[in-house]
């Protein structure tokens, strides 16, 4: 009798699907969010990359100004606004520049903006993304 249940329960085919799922979906996450990470990484490494490019640019042609109109910063926020929601802090935004008193001054920008993964894997980690532009 408890034989006879056994073979029924083996041959019954109702849940599988679900239970092939619940095997495969974990393995199908694991395949497909590494990419889309790494692709919203650089994406944001991009953003901040082009953002600091304009800021350098910016501060080369204005920072030295003799009225002292742009100031380091007025090139902060600039390169907060360009970044968008990939802002570096205000404090991680570096300025060095030599001043001159003709436009075109040496300027080298460097900020660093934290990047939060979609997908917790490693704990606590903060990602940074970072650029570095000397402007002439």
């Amino acid at each position: 009798m408890v034989l006879k249940k056994i073979r029924q329960l083996l041959k019954d085919q109702n849940g599988t699907a679900a239970i092939e799922m619940g095997l495969v979906l974990p393995l199908f996450i694991a395949v497909l969010f590494p990419p889309i990470e790494y692709a919203r990484y650089q994406y944001a490494n991009r953003i901040l990359i082009e953002s600091v490019e304009d800021g350098a640019k910016f501060a080369s042609l204005n920072l030295t100004d003799p009225d002292g109109s742009v100031t380091e910063d007025d090139v902060r926020d600039l390169i907060i606004a360009q970044a968008g929601g990939y802002a570096p802090k205000r404090s991680d935004i570096k300025i060095t520049y030599a001043p001159r008193k003709e436009q075109g001054a040496r300027v080298t920008i460097v900020a660093s903006a934290g990047f939060n993964e979609l997908v917790d894997v490693f704990g606590d980690i903060t990602h940074r993304v970072g650029s570095t532009r000397t402007m002439f």
